[in-house]
């Protein structure tokens, strides 16, 4: 009766043990199934990070390719800018070489016009003279080759400053009557009148110049003033 029981217990001990070494083998398995999950939740992070990565190198990649395309466009609108400056700026060069020609041009033009329009005004001289009779007046020539019109005579006294050793006209008059053609290579003699005669304490040449007023030929007045210059008039 006691060999029985010392079986029974046996069995009954190593059916426990076996049941622990189940649930054991349950709690490894679950366990190593509960790690086998978290090693692939890690393993997917891992992987997505990689991908997340990927993707941001990708688009770093893009970025940069997009900066570098951008900064060439820059290099070539700053190159294309400045080529346009140095265009711009021959082209100002032309510009002021063509401008600086116009101008020569415009002045020569304009000193042949002068020169064309006083050409027969300059051959029309006055000075005080003497005629036959030694009598004071002024001397009209038209050395021309066209005739002047409406010439007017004017008597001036002539005083020399004190201080600038130069000559101040100062006008006394002269005939009311006109020359009213002078003809080509001709002269004429024109009095002092009386009322300008008696202004004068004795007639000299030193002290008393001739001015006129005339028109030439082609319409313009001009004076030639007691100092002898040419001087056109309105």
């Amino acid at each position: 009766m006691s060999v029985d029981l010392s079986g029974e217990i046996t069995a009954i001990a190593t059916a426990a043990l076996a049941g622990f070494a189940i649930v054991t083998a349950i709690v490894a398995a679950l366990a190593f199934w509960k790690q086998s999950r978290e090693v692939r939740a890690i393993e997917r992070q891992v992987i997505d990070q990689q991908e997340i990565s990927r993707q941001q190198a990708e688009l770093l990649k893009i970025q940069s390719d997009q900066l570098e395309l951008q900064r060439q466009q820059l290099d070539d609108q700053h190159a294309a800018i400045e080529d346009q400056i140095r265009a711009n700026a021959r082209q100002a060069e032309v510009l002021e070489l063509q401008a600086s020609e116009l101008r020569a041009s415009l002045e020569q033009r304009e000193r042949a016009a002068d020169e064309q329009r006083r050409m027969q005004a300059v051959m029309v001289t006055a000075f005080l003279a003497e005629d036959h009779r030694d009598t004071w007046g002024a001397r009209v020539c038209n050395d021309s080759s066209l005739p002047v019109v409406d010439v007017r005579t004017f008597f001036n006294y002539v005083a020399e400053k004190p201080t600038e050793g130069d000559q101040e006209p100062r006008m006394l008059g002269g005939p009311a009557e006109k020359i009213r053609i002078l003809p080509p290579h001709a002269d004429r003699f024109v009095e002092i009148p009386e009322q300008v005669r008696n202004q004068m304490s004795e007639v000299s040449d030193s002290q008393y110049a001739v001015s006129i007023e005339f028109t030439d030929a082609a319409g313009n007045h001009w004076e030639r003033d007691p100092r002898g210059a040419l001087v056109p008039r309105s």
